[in-house]
C-alpha cells in the first residue's frame, strides 16, 4: 500500500497523534494533507535531523535495505537489529512503535492477532537517498568524453513504448479464448509494438495469467494500461476505455513519463528490494550527465542485471568509463523546461516526421491515418491507401483525416498528399462488414411461420434463404423471447471467443489509482485491518505491572534468588539490565542463563556504560555470575515518546 491509502486506514485517535509531531505540524498548516506531509521530502528531512535516538534510524535502515516495501515481523527485525547493530530486541520494539508514532511505519493485524509493519510503497524513494545514498561520483564533461556507450540500438521512452502497444488495441481488441486467454494472434502484434526486449520483460514480471499463452510484453501493456485507466476489459475483450485515453492523452510527456516510471517502480519492483533501491536510486540522478556506479542501493550484489533492466526499459544509458560501469539518466521525452509540445512535418511525398518534443494526442491521431515505418529519436510515418483504410475502420472521414494532419503539424497539408488522400478516401466506406445472428428453421415450414409472426418480422433483417433469416444480433434476447411465445423456443449453437459479459480482471491488490491491472501483484496487505493503536508499556514488556516499582527505577543490592528473576525477566524482554561489578557500574544484555543448583550464570553481552548503541554494532560475548552481582535493576527504552496522554 501507498502512504495515502495508509494514512486513509488509519484511526482518527493515530491520525492526531502523527499530526501533532512539529515537522508534520509545519506542512499541515500550509495547507497539506496528512498523507501529502508524510510524502513530502521536507518532512523526511526535519525528522531526520530531529530524531536523535539512534535506534529508530538503525531499524529504519535496515528494514529499508532488507525488506523495502515488504511486510515484516518484529521478531525477524529484532533479530536483525541485533545483529547489524548490537540493539537489544526491546530496543528493536520500541524503535517499531517510535517510528509508528512518526507515520514512518505502518501497521496491520492479522485476524489471528499478530502484527505485519511496513514502510508504504511510495516512501522507500522518500527514504533512500537521505539512508542508503547511492555511492556514484558525476563525471566532468572532459571525463563524459571518454565513456564508451553501450550499443543495442534505441530504445523507446515507456510513454510511447506503451502507446505503441495501446494503439495497436484500439485498432484490434484482444478477444478472449474459450479457455479464457487472450488471443494469441492479437497479444502478439500488441507484444511487437512495445518494442521492449522479452528478457527484460521476464526479469520484470513475476508469474501472470495464461503465462504459457502471453508474451511478457503484451502482459506488460495490458496490466499498465489497465492500473492507468487506458484499458479496459469488458464482455470478455480487452479494449480502449476511452474516456481514460482522453484523459492520458492530455498528459505532457515528461509527466506521462514521470508516472509510467513511478508505477513500475513501485508495481513490478516493490517485491524485491534490490531492484526497488536501484531503482528509486537511479531516478533521483540528475538527467543528462554521466556518473560512475560502485554500488547503487547500498552496495547490493547483482547491480549490472539491475542496470541493465533499467536500461531496456528506456530509463538510463549504459557505458563503460575506465574500466568502471558509467550510467546517464535519459532525459523524459519533451522535457525542456518552459517547452510547448512541437508540431510533427508532414513531407509533399507523404513522409511524416516526428520529433521527440511531438505530444502524445499528436502521435495518436497520426497512428490512426499513417503507417509508423522508422521509431528512433526522430519517429517517421507514412500516409499510404493501407493507412487511410485502417483510418476509415476508426471512424475517420477525409475531413476529419485533413483537420489531424493540419492540426498536429501545424500548417497546410501540402496539396500532392491532399490529392492523394482524395483518392484514395474516394473509394472506402462503399462496402462494410457487419455482424448478424443467423436464425435457421429445420424446414420451410417453420420458416414460413416465422415470416409469418407479427411479433418477430419487425427483427428480422432479411430473408437470406428457404430457412435462414439475417436477424439484429443485438435484439438476440427479445427475437428468443418471441421465438418461444411463438412455439419454436430457440436452441443456441453460436460459438464465442468473447468470455462472459462482465468476467471479472485478473488482479492483485488494487494500484493507487483505484483500477486493478491484469497481473496479481502486491502483498495484500488491505486484506488485513490497520492496527489501531500504538502498544501500551505492558504490551511492550509483558507483567510490567506485576514487578515491583524498585526493579526499573534504582539500582539495589537483592538476594540472589530475586537477582536471577531480574535477570530472567530481561531476558524474557529481551532488555538490559544495570549492574555494580568489582565497583564499578555496567549495562549488560543477558540473552540466557545457565543454572547449577543455587548458583547461575547469565551469558551476553556487555554495552557501553552510559547505556548508548554500541558504535562497532555487537559487542564480544560476555557472562556473569550470581556472585559478582553487588546491585541490580532492570533497564527499559526510554518509553516517553510513544505517551499518548
Amino acid at each position: 500500500m501507498n502512504v495515502e491509502q495508509s494514512v486513509a486506514r488509519l484511526p482518527d485517535a493515530m491520525k492526531r497523534l502523527i499530526a501533532s509531531d512539529p515537522a508534520v505540524q509545519a506542512l499541515l498548516e500550509r495547507g497539506k494533507d496528512l498523507a501529502e506531509a508524510l510524502s513530502d521530502p521536507e518532512w523526511a528531512t526535519a525528522w531526520l535531523d530531529g530524531c536523535l535516538d539512534v535506534a529508530p534510524l538503525s531499524v529504519l535502515r535496515s528494514v529499508l535495505y532488507k525488506y523495502g516495501a515488504n511486510p515484516f515481523e518484529i521478531e525477524r527485525i529484532a533479530a536483525d537489529a541485533e545483529e547489524e547493530f548490537g540493539l537489544t530486541g526491546a530496543e528493536a520494539r520500541v524503535a517499531v512503535a517510535k517510528l509508528r508514532r512518526s507515520g514512518v511505519v505502518f501497521a496491520v493485524r492479522k485476524s489471528w492477532g499478530d502484527r505485519l509493519f511496513y514502510i508504504p510503497v511510495d516512501a522507500v524513494a522518500l527514504w533512500q537517498p537521505l539512508l542508503l545514498p547511492a555511492n556514484n561520483r558525476a563525471l566532468t564533461s572532459e571525463e563524459a568524453w571518454e565513456v564508451a556507450q553501450n550499443g543495442g540500438g534505441y530504445r523507446p521512452p515507456l510513454s510511447l513504448a506503451l502507446l505503441s502497444a495501446w494503439h495497436r488495441v484500439a485498432k484490434q481488441p484482444v478477444l478472449r479464448t474459450a479457455k479464457g486467454a487472450p488471443q494469441q494472434a492479437a497479444t502478439a502484434r500488441v507484444a511487437a509494438a512495445l518494442q521492449l526486449e522479452q528478457a527484460a520483460m521476464e526479469q520484470l514480471l513475476a508469474a501472470y495469467p495464461h503465462v504459457a499463452q502471453l508474451p511478457s510484453q503484451a502482459a506488460f501493456a495490458f496490466d499498465v494500461g489497465l492500473v492507468c485507466g487506458v484499458l479496459t476489459e469488458t464482455n470478455g475483450a480487452i479494449r480502449i476505455c476511452e474516456e481514460g485515453l482522453d484523459e492520458w492523452l492530455l498528459l505532457p510527456l515528461c509527466e506521462a513519463e514521470r508516472r509510467l516510471q513511478t508505477l513500475v517502480m513501485t508495481r513490478y519492483c516493490a517485491s524485491r528490494p534490490a531492484l526497488h533501491l536501484t531503482f528509486s536510486a537511479t531516478l533521483a540522478l540528475e538527467a543528462g550527465g554521466w556518473s560512475t556506479v560502485d554500488r547503487v542501493g547500498e552496495g547490493q550484489g547483482e547491480a549490472e542485471e539491475r542496470l541493465a533492466l533499467l536500461e531496456a526499459l528506456g530509463c538510463i544509458e549504459r557505458g563503460t568509463w575506465r574500466g568502471q560501469t558509467a550510467i546517464r539518466r535519459r532525459a523524459e521525452p519533451g522535457s525542456l523546461p518552459g517547452a510547448a509540445e512541437g508540431y510533427f512535418i508532414l513531407q509533399p511525398d507523404g513522409e511524416v516526421l516526428v520529433p521527440p518534443d511531438v505530444g502524445m494526442r499528436a502521435r495518436w491521431k497520426l497512428s490512426d491515418i499513417a503507417e509508423l515505418e522508422k521509431a528512433d529519436e526522430l519517429y517517421v510515418y507514412r500516409l499510404t491507401q493501407r493507412s487511410c483504410e485502417d483510418a476509415c475502420r476508426l471512424g475517420y472521414s477525409l475531413d476529419k483525416a485533413l483537420l489531424a494532419l493540419e492540426e498536429g503539424s501545424g500548417a497546410p497539408v501540402p496539396q500532392p498528399v491532399r490529392d492523394a488522400l482524395r483518392d484514395w478516401f474516394a473509394s472506402l466506406g462503399r462496402t462494410e462488414l457487419v455482424e448478424a445472428l443467423v436464425l435457421r428453421a429445420d424446414s420451410k415450414a417453420v420458416a414460413d411461420a416465422i415470416a409469418a409472426d407479427e411479433g418477430l418480422a419487425g427483427l428480422i433483417v432479411e430473408r437470406i434463404g428457404e430457412r435462414h433469416f439475417l436477424v439484429d444480433a443485438g435484439e438476440g434476447k427479445q427475437i428468443r423471447a418471441k421465438l418461444r411465445a411463438a412455439g419454436y423456443p430457440a436452441v443456441d449453437v453460436v460459438r464465442t471467443e468473447r468470455g462472459a459479459p462482465g468476467e471479472a480482471r485478473h488482479g492483485g491488490e488494487q494500484a493507487a489509482g483505484g483500477n486493478k491491472g491484469w497481473l496479481s501483484v502486491g502483498t495484500a496487505l488491505s486484506a488485513f485491518e490497520a492496527d489501531k493503536g500504538l502498544p501500551g508499556a505492558d504490551e511492550l514488556f509483558p507483567g510490567l505491572a506485576d514487578i515491583p516499582a524498585a526493579w526499573i527505577t534504582r539500582p539495589r543490592k537483592y538476594h540472589p534468588s530475586t537477582s536471577k528473576e531480574l535477570i530472567r525477566r530481561a531476558i524474557d524482554w529481551q532488555t538490559t539490565v544495570r549492574l555494580e561489578r568489582d565497583g564499578g557500574a555496567r549495562i549488560f544484555a543477558p540473552r540466557t542463563m545457565r543454572e547449577s543448583g543455587a548458583l547461575w550464570v547469565a551469558e551476553g553481552r556487555w554495552r557501553p556504560a552510559d547505556g548508548s548503541v554500541p558504535s562497532g554494532g555487537r559487542t564480544e560475548p560476555a557472562a556473569v555470575r550470581a556472585e559478582e552481582i553487588a546491585e541490580l535493576m532492570i533497564v527499559l527504552p526510554d518509553l516517553e515518546e510513544l505517551e499518548t496522554d
